[in-house]
């Protein structure tokens, strides 16, 4: 018995290295995704948006119905004058573009570049005049700033920037990036809040968690969903506390080990189209009130996401609960659960090293120490039946988010393991036993002990026989 329990302590440490090399060299990323995805798919319904947060998307049918008035996208940008204009008559709380405006607008002509110029100028002003627009803005990292061997040297950003954009950071070093794309010169000087868009997938194309903050030459900014925040609460001070939370007035945000934010992502917001909400401007400007498709006071103080939907816009992502949505979801999935503190909690992976060590204890107990085929396989089904009940349970009520393929992995190795070691140690003792009755034993007698057939093994309880018993080597 001492020997049986020696062996099964190292069927357990070897076990357990095993899975944790494989959880420390990734390669259980893929399993763990793909579980992420079903649980975070198994608990969207019973989600709930943050009811002031609408979208308003540049789908299809608005680029159908607004193409006799505005020709093809992009729009000119007077539109966002009138956009700007109609959500300050709602009252709405802001507008939050998930459309780049890194450029001028195109011209090719004397006259259309005044137009333009002027377009350009109407947007600035609108943003201005409105005052609680966030704008959108890239950092990213630059392969060259970054591999090439004659010393590239990023592009210094404008003080204007750093002073008015920049957070009021107390931590330690976030990602660094060594690119930026800002809004043209007069959107720059015009807005109170950007925000970067830039955001990237794990390993196998899925987008599930961003970036908060990036930092730039020294200089640390939020992205679009976080200036967001920040301008809903009027701060600038953000700081990371011992627990890796950061610390935004009174709110904790949960941060992974990398700094990055694992996003609950919804579905669901209120969405207009693009297209009926500037018909409905058009309308109110002309005295039509009775042909307005949307009133102003559907935006009254809500927070208005603007971006774009339609098809060929490059800009529909794979997510955790839905493939080919609007980029844009994600934003206001980010700004939804930091207004409603509706976060994801990550436990620290010391804890799934204890889960997966006491299932690989209890798998290895019972096929070792159970001596019943049938019980054996009943506890090994009751084990994986309470991880991934125990893990969905958890997910689902208490968005705790532990790791799942750790803990199953480290259950479907002990079992081959634990079943492969009693397949080797026992054939080896049947070949031993087999040679040495051969001796003495005819073929179909050491084939109907040493193998016998199902029938023969069903009566375990004792049956009837008339044998005949022979007694020799007895002396006297």
């Amino acid at each position: 018995m001492k020997k049986k329990i020696q062996l099964f302590l190292v069927l357990v440490i070897v076990t357990f290295s095993l899975v944790f090399v494989c959880q420390k060299w990734k390669i259980l990323d893929f399993i763990e995704y793909k579980t992420f995805d079903y649980r975070a798919q198994l608990a969207k319904p019973f989600a709930e948006h943050h009811k002031d947060i609408v979208l308003v998307l540049i789908d299809e049918n608005s680029l159908i119905s607004m193409d006799s008035l505005l020709g093809r996208w992009p729009w000119p940008r007077f539109v966002y004058y009138d956009l700007l204009s109609f959500m300050a008559m709602a009252n709405a709380q802001s507008v939050i573009f998930d459309v780049l405006f890194t450029e001028s607008q195109k011209s090719f002509s004397e006259e259309e570049m005044e137009d333009a110029m002027y377009n350009d100028q109407l947007l600035a002003q609108g943003t201005l005049e409105y005052g609680a627009a966030v704008h959108a803005f890239k950092l990213a990292i630059d392969k060259l700033a970054t591999n090439d061997d004659d010393g590239f040297i990023a592009p210094k950003l404008p003080q204007h920037t750093i002073d008015r954009f920049s957070v009021d950071w107390d931590g330690p070093e976030v990602k660094k990036v060594t690119d930026y794309f800002l809004p043209y010169d007069d959107l720059l000087i015009a807005s109170n809040r950007l925000g970067f868009v830039d955001i990237d997938s794990d390993s196998d194309g899925i987008f599930r968690r961003v970036e908060l903050l990036r930092q730039y030459q020294g200089h640390v900014f939020p992205s679009l969903s976080f200036a967001g925040l920040l301008a809903s609460m009027k701060t600038n001070q953000v700081s990371l506390d011992p627990g890796k939370n950061l610390i935004v007035n009174e709110l904790a945000i949960p941060l992974a080990a990398d700094q990055t934010y694992l996003i609950k992502m919804k579905n669901d917001f209120p969405v207009y189209s693009a297209g009926a909400v500037f018909q409905s401007i058009q309308a109110l400007y002309q005295g039509r009130i009775e042909d307005m498709i949307i009133s102003p006071d559907t935006f009254e103080n809500k927070i208005v996401f603007f971006g774009v939907s339609a098809a060929g816009t490059h800009d529909l992502l794979n997510t955790s609960i839905q493939s080919n949505i609007p980029g844009i979801y994600i934003h206001a999935s980010i700004l939804d659960n930091l207004l409603l503190e509706d976060f994801y909690q990550q436990l620290p992976f010391w804890v799934s090293c204890c889960i997966a060590l006491a299932i690989i204890l209890l798998t290895g107990s019972a096929v070792f120490f159970i001596t019943s085929f049938y019980v054996q396989i009943f506890c090994l089904l009751g084990i994986l039946a309470g991880v991934v009940a125990s893990h969905l349970g958890v997910f689902v009520s208490q968005s705790l988010v532990l790791l799942m393929a750790f803990p199953l992995v480290s259950f479907l190795l002990m079992t081959l393991n634990c079943y492969g070691y009693l397949a080797l140690t026992e054939g080896a003792e049947k070949r031993k036993v087999r040679g040495m009755l051969s001796k003495y034993v005819s073929p179909n007698v050491l084939t109907e002990v040493l193998d016998p057939s199902t029938e023969s093994l069903i009566p375990e309880v004792g049956k009837k026989e008339t044998l005949t018993i022979f007694f020799s080597d007895i002396r006297s």
